[in-house]
């Protein structure tokens, strides 16, 4: 049992409980903050209340940090989540390319010819008719196997990639609120959503993007 002595001798001598809070858990603590530490290093974002010493902001910090990485699975997040947008994409348009191409084999019209220029893809641009449907499909064919070929290079390297270290933007966390927002249909503000809350969104977009991954590489064997 402490002394009730000795709990008076401290209270006499000046010594107190600190005057000070800081964010430490993830639940608490909200996105916008987060951005801010990570990518400004504005450790005062972190403070509840009061001034607390540069080293207790740097000890909350460093934790914080470790609990999101373990929460995401790694901390190559970032890099993972653009290749996997990037091949989410292409292989989107590949898909509806080939669609389109096989109408027009079945029953073309010309609004459906005109769709072939909405890919982004550098065509000439040609009149409708039968000739130049066929001249055209086999143009976008082409650059349409590149994309194939880039999906296959993005993969590889997405399989083979490992924690680069590299400095990751304001951009980059919103970009992939974007992402989270369209998959699962929510919309997450950086003000009103935890660090905890965006984590578990990262790692389960992480999850569903490396199935709709296996998915594609299965159509190309």
């Amino acid at each position: 049992m402490v002394s009730t002595n000795w709990l008076r001798s401290m209270r006499q001598s000046g010594v107190r409980k600190e005057s000070w809070l800081i964010y430490h858990d993830l639940k608490e603590l909200t996105l916008d903050r987060f951005i801010d530490c990570y990518c400004n290093n504005n450790l005062s974002r972190l403070v509840k209340i009061g001034e607390p010493p540069l080293n207790e902001l740097e000890a909350a910090w460093e934790a914080i940090q470790a609990k999101y990485v373990e929460l995401i699975g790694g901390d190559d997040f970032t890099d993972k989540v653009n290749l996997i947008t990037t091949i989410q994409d292409l292989s989107c348009k590949v898909e509806m390319v080939e669609a389109l191409i096989e109408v027009l084999a079945i029953a073309p019209t010309e609004g459906l010819f005109l769709q072939l220029y909405n890919f982004g893809y550098n065509l000439p641009s040609l009149p409708y008719n039968e000739p130049n449907i066929e001249r055209l499909c086999r143009m976008i064919t082409a650059h349409m196997k590149r994309d194939v070929a880039q999906i296959q290079v993005l993969t590889k390297q997405l399989d083979e990639q490992t924690t680069k270290g590299e400095k990751v933007t304001e951009e980059v966390f919103y970009k992939i609120l974007v992402e989270i927002g369209d998959v699962f249909k929510i919309v997450l503000k950086e003000s009103e959503t935890s660090v905890m809350a965006f984590a578990m969104y990262v790692r389960k977009y992480k999850d569903k993007a490396d199935q709709l991954n296996a998915q594609q590489q299965k159509r190309m064997i």
